[in-house]
């Protein structure tokens, strides 16, 4: 995989379950981190190695470029992506907006692909060129609502969408300055959505909250 390692947490196990559940979000425990460790190694992949400065400074520039387009609380934004340090800048700086990302299988084709689409309803989402590709192929009424592809990696092709589509490259996305793209979230909101296997119909989306993904880890399991 792209990602050879990432540093395991921003906080210890007992860190974790020592913090109130009003504070269990991300946002402020991204910036304490940026902030404490800006030399410690955060990130390998593709050959390169992305300490938490160098990776905070650079999502923070993506969250500027999703403030930009409109992204915010009550956005759903699917991605479309493998493993790949875009992959995790994208999730992070989703977070950051208080956006909800969903979480959708890249190798999606067809029918299964369409449904997932059509229960976003996303007006923006984030992809490969092999997955925007795919997205190409399906008929119009999957893609109504979409109105922003952002585009991570290089393709030779120029696949034919929908005119009201436009696609936008991830490396132009960020944008640099000193105001903060941070919105302000709570432990109930929807942090993201999974969408199960599919293995008896179409997948279904499953609602992450933010208190679920810090319940996750903090669970015991010396006695499992």
């Amino acid at each position: 995989a792209p990602i050879a390692a990432m540093s395991s947490s921003f906080l210890s196990l007992d860190e974790l379950r020592d913090l109130p559940l009003r504070a269990r979000v991300f946002a402020p425990i991204f910036e304490q981190r940026i902030a404490q460790d800006r030399d410690r190694a955060f990130l390998h992949a593709d050959g390169h190695t992305y300490t938490y400065g160098e990776f905070g400074e650079r999502t923070l520039g993506i969250a500027r470029g999703m403030a930009a387009l409109g992204l915010r609380a009550g956005s759903l934004v699917p991605i479309l992506l493998p493993n790949s340090a875009e992959y995790v800048m994208a999730w992070f700086a989703l977070h950051l907006r208080g956006a909800t990302m969903a979480l959708l299988n890249p190798a999606l084709r067809g029918r299964m692909l369409a449904q997932a689409l059509l229960d976003c309803s996303a007006q923006t989402l984030i992809a490969s060129p092999e997955a925007i590709a795919a997205i190409a192929e399906l008929e119009a009424p999957s893609l109504a609502s979409l109105r922003v592809i952002i585009q991570v990696g290089q393709s030779d092709a120029s696949p034919s969408l929908p005119g009201h589509i436009r696609v936008l490259r991830f490396d132009d996305l960020s944008q640099g300055g000193s105001a903060s793209p941070i919105e302000p979230s709570h432990f109930t909101q929807v942090q993201s959505v999974f969408f199960t296997s599919g293995s008896t119909g179409p997948a279904k989306g499953v609602l992450m909250p933010n208190g679920h993904f810090f319940a996750n880890p903090c669970s015991d399991r010396k006695s499992t």
